[in-house]
């Protein structure tokens, strides 16, 4: 019989444009990062945010600007979002903006490409000046429902034509039709349904009313289309361990895609940059912005990039929702903490402890430290307009097929 020769290395299936020179693909050697630092601690401090330094030398500025706004839960000042066009407004003076000087300055504006190459930065929030608190973990950050924003928004993302004919299921059945193939790979074997939103934070999505987002011929779901991708095998592990993120960037004729973003750097990461960092995925179609934004934020809590906790113990403020708030009403709690394992839980059922992590905090026997009831104040969404160690994966590597129908 005549056999085929061996699949192609990674390295001759890019452009020669795409790698410079082989790299050695166990280097341990670490990029270059870009650091964001909270100008109320000392430096010894980690950073809030830690970013490999891959875009051009440097960082996408929105990527940094709008994880800035996550981890403090304010809303982004679309004025100092870098667009294709001029910006024609002058920053709110409250809003959360980036500088190169630990005491409060001028904000710096978007540069002219787009990319920050500066090693340091800090985030200044001028509403809440010394230790502003932090958002410790997604399930405690809410979405911007009345804030979502606009780079966002316009995402470029097609909607589903009228005349498209879905099995009578939902789920995977239903995105295998609508996208044939992988969005970021385009392979069409070994693919499954990828929730956009986690399906294991079901809790945190409905608690943020999600659902109105979703197909309003449907009832409420995770397991909607509009937040699921089709995505191959591999590259859904990869998209679940938060090693990359979909996010929207300027081309150098300052169109707008929506691209693969690589997070995480290890010693394996040189054929993941090269093959997926900065790659224009292949189209959207009825996907929610919204999902997508929310998905950003979950990968951006990650051991890689939110390092703040990492720091010897110390005083730390935080930011975290009432568990006992009443339904339909969010309301924030500001705590002083001293290490990461006083973080509380929501109280969402998605954030409970796993076995794993109960096992391992048994097996550490560390103690749980107290809280400072004095330096405990509770704050209303009204008043403020405006294991951090997260290694595993999402474990939404199913393809469940829920209630379905067929679209009219």
């Amino acid at each position: 019989m005549d056999l085929k020769p061996q699949l192609p290395s990674y390295y001759q299936l890019v452009s020669v444009s795409d790698v410079e020179s082989q790299p050695n693909e166990n280097t341990s050697i670490p990029p270059p990062v870009i650091r964001i630092f909270h100008p109320g601690y000392p430096e010894i401090y980690s950073p809030l945010l830690q970013f490999v330094a891959w875009d051009d030398g440097g960082v996408d500025y929105n990527i940094v600007y709008h994880a800035c706004c996550i981890i403090v839960q304010c809303a982004v000042d679309n004025s100092l979002v870098f667009t294709a066009t001029a910006h024609l407004s002058e920053p709110n003076s409250l809003s959360p903006y980036l500088s190169l000087a630990k005491e409060p300055e001028k904000p710096i504006p978007p540069p002219t490409d787009g990319i920050l190459r500066e090693k340091k930065y800090f985030l200044h929030l001028p509403r809440f000046p010394g230790r502003y608190p932090v958002i410790p973990n997604f399930s405690n950050w809410v979405f911007p429902h009345d804030d979502f924003p606009t780079l966002w928004k316009e995402l470029p993302i097609s909607p589903l034509p009228d005349d498209t004919v879905l099995p009578s299921t939902t789920g995977r059945p239903a995105v295998v039709v609508r996208d044939r193939s992988c969005r970021f790979t385009k392979s069409l074997c070994g693919t499954r349904g990828a929730h956009i939103v986690p399906k294991k934070d079901n809790d945190w999505f409905f608690a943020n009313h999600m659902g109105q987002y979703c197909d309003p011929s449907s009832s409420p779901s995770y397991d909607d289309m509009r937040n699921m991708i089709l995505l191959r095998a591999d590259v859904h592990k990869m998209f679940d361990d938060k090693e990359l993120v979909v996010v929207p960037k300027f081309d150098k004729n300052n169109t707008c895609h929506l691209v693969t973003h690589v997070l995480k750097w290890h010693q394996q990461s040189a054929e993941i940059k090269t093959l997926f960092h900065n790659r224009t995925c292949y189209g959207f179609t009825g996907v929610s912005p919204e999902c997508l934004y929310a998905r950003f934020a979950w990968s951006i809590f990650n051991s890689s990039t939110f390092r703040f906790f990492e720091s010897q113990p110390e005083i730390f403020s935080i930011r975290i929702r009432d568990p006992n708030a009443s339904p339909g009403s969010i309301r924030y709690i500001d705590r002083d903490i001293t290490s990461s394992s006083q973080i509380p839980r929501s109280g969402l059922k998605s954030d409970a402890p796993s076995k794993s992590e109960r096992a391992t905090s048994n097996k550490r026997k560390r103690g749980v430290g107290h809280y400072s009831v004095s330096q405990e104040r509770v704050m209303y969404s009204s008043d403020d307009e405006d294991s951090l160690h997260d290694g595993s994966s999402e474990g939404d590597h199913d393809s469940d097929v829920d209630r379905g129908r067929k679209r009219e």
